[in-house]
C-alpha cells in the first residue's frame, strides 16, 4: 500500500476570495493561498468566528481608535502573532503606518514559506480595505 506524502512546499488550495467567494470557484495555490489566508486573518476581528474565538487581528478596529505609537505597536504584534500561528509561515517581518489625513493604516508583512518569499500590504481604513499581495 503506498500512501501520498504532502511536500513543505505544498501549501495547499482554496477557492480565491478577495472580497467575497470567486463565482467562477477558482482556486489559488502556493504562496497567494498563504498570503490570500493571512489577509483574512489580519482583516478578521478577534472572536469574528464562532468556531475559532483566538483567530483574527482586526485591524480595522484600531482606526477606530485614537491611533498612537501604542496602537500601532500593538497592532504591529498583533499581525506577527497571527502569522507564528500559520505553520506554514518560516519567517515574516511587519511594518505597521498611520496616515492621519486619510485615516487609514497600512501595512506592509514580508514573509517566507518553503515556496519562497512574498509580500503582502494591506491599507485599512473605518470605510475599506484593500490588499496586494505579490509574490
Amino acid at each position: 500500500m503506498t500512501f501520498a506524502t504532502t511536500s513543505r512546499k505544498d501549501l495547499g488550495a482554496d477557492i480565491m476570495c478577495e472580497h467575497d467567494l470567486d463565482p467562477g470557484l477558482r482556486l489559488v495555490t502556493g504562496t497567494r493561498n498563504v498570503a490570500w489566508d493571512i489577509a483574512w486573518r489580519i482583516q478578521t476581528v478577534r472572536g469574528g468566528l464562532f468556531y475559532d474565538a483566538n483567530y483574527g487581528a482586526g485591524m480595522i478596529e484600531s482606526c477606530h481608535d485614537v491611533v498612537d505609537r501604542r496602537v500601532l505597536s500593538t497592532c504591529q504584534a498583533t499581525i506577527q502573532a497571527e502569522l507564528r500561528k500559520d505553520d506554514r509561515i518560516l519567517s515574516s517581518t511587519t511594518s505597521v503606518r498611520w496616515s492621519p489625513a486619510t485615516r487609514t493604516m497600512s501595512s506592509e508583512l514580508v514573509c517566507t514559506s518553503a515556496a519562497g518569499p512574498f509580500r503582502l500590504v494591506a491599507n485599512v481604513s473605518e470605510a475599506d480595505t484593500v490588499v496586494r499581495v505579490e509574490s
